[in-house]
């Protein structure tokens, strides 16, 4: 069954953390090698967003996905994620 409470925290070492609602504790814990800055949860799953490249010992560019229930990372989901480069003359 998927956590109710959920945190996604920056810094050079961002995480995404999920919490026990009865006990306010920790559930799981899962680093990057970046900011993680913004998460949605849908269904079971949850995705975490931010300037990453690994998460949680995954090649992951941007975007992951995680278990709700365990963080177990999503091995299937890993979306490639391309940028246009604009100059300006």
């Amino acid at each position: 069954m998927p956590h109710e409470g959920y945190s996604a925290e920056g810094g050079p070492g961002g995480v995404l953390t999920a919490y026990d609602p009865s006990t306010g504790r920790s559930a799981w814990r899962k680093s990057a090698n970046g900011d993680v800055q913004a998460l949605t949860v849908m269904g079971a799953e949850v995705y975490a967003g931010g300037h990453f490249l690994t998460f949680s010992g995954y090649a992951r560019q941007f975007f992951a996905a995680v278990d709700g229930a365990t963080g177990a990372v999503d091995p299937t989901w890993a979306p490639h994620v391309g940028f246009a480069q604009f100059s300006q003359r």
